[in-house]
């Protein structure tokens, strides 16, 4: 037999078979959605950030459905408008929301930070701080180099004059610029 005509024969005839098997496979190993994790997921705002405490908004609606102990007011960024619709699937009374955001304390800009060396190298404060803390006289001071303002999803920091500055109004306090600095 012609292997050309002998390739245009098996290869379909794989596929199809290929393809039964798949769909068997899927019907019997498919894995039920909780419905009540859905429905709290769409309340959800979808950020992702972490700052509920879990993987994101899919991690807390599935615990929030799975657990009646999981606090419903977690979720800073949808706030109380969340709480509530959340608390109203659950039949639970919904608790307030208690607002967070970063805040920077060092207030150590280029001009009044004391330097004890002269950093040159990777602009990245956990680099320039495995090298004499950057060259600040201050262990705990903002070194300035960014890390945290690259880590922030929602743009609501900003480098001035050495320091990170955080935008409160954008901040939602997810926590990655903390783990980042």
């Amino acid at each position: 037999m012609n292997p050309v005509i002998l390739a245009l024969i098996l290869l379909p005839a794989i596929g199809l078979v290929a393809g039964v098997g798949l769909g068997v496979a899927a019907h019997f190993m498919k894995v039920e959605e909780n419905q009540k994790a859905r429905l709290l997921r769409e309340c959800l705002p979808g950020a992702n950030c972490g700052a509920c405490g879990f993987s994101g908004c899919s991690g807390y609606a599935e615990a929030l459905a799975e657990s009646p102990h999981i606090k419903t007011n977690l979720c800073t960024v949808g706030g109380d408008a969340t709480a509530a619709a959340i608390s109203e699937i659950l039949g639970t009374k919904a608790e307030k929301t208690v607002p967070r955001r970063a805040v920077v304390r060092c207030a150590g800009t280029s001009d009044a930070r004391e330097k004890k060396a002269l950093y040159r190298g990777i602009e990245s404060c956990r680099a320039a701080v495995a090298v004499q803390s950057g060259g600040n006289g201050c262990l705990y001071g903002c070194i300035g180099l960014g890390d945290c303002v690259r880590a922030c999803d929602n743009d609501a920091m900003e480098i001035r004059n050495g320091v990170a500055v955080v935008d409160e109004s954008r901040c939602f306090a997810c926590g990655k610029c903390a783990a980042a600095c």
